[in-house]
């Protein structure tokens, strides 16, 4: 029974962040010193099967990175689990160990505006 669950939710997982439709598997195509992720999505027309893809985005953006180095962030693709915490971790760190004096007090004016919120 635990593995009809297992299996029911490995499926429900199977949902495409960009067409919100279930996707059979992700395929990854290397080009340059990039990969790229696709969601295979598998169609029935006159019994014949068609495949779809929908473009997940890259693994790493290299190029759109290149001008947010001085804040330490590197961008990743859809794809990847938990990009938004990493992305905070990166910005923390940042002001942590780059940001102008300004720039921190701004940040902690932020961080304690959201803590009211949330809490």
């Amino acid at each position: 029974m635990s593995t009809e669950k297992g299996e029911q939710q490995e499926e429900e997982e199977r949902i495409c962040p960009k067409c919100g439709q279930r996707y059979s598997y992700i395929e990854e195509r290397e080009v340059g010193n990039n990969v790229y992720y696709y969601a295979v999505h598998y169609t029935y027309k006159n019994k014949k099967q068609k495949k779809r893809y929908c473009y997940l985005g890259a693994k790493d953006y290299i190029n759109v990175a290149k001008v947010h180095e001085d804040l330490g962030l590197s961008l990743h693709g859809q794809i990847q689990n938990n990009r938004a915490i990493a992305y905070l971790r990166q910005i923390l760190s940042y002001f942590e160990n780059e940001a102008k004096e300004e720039e921190k007090e701004q940040a902690i004016s932020l961080i304690k505006d959201f803590l009211e919120r949330v809490s």
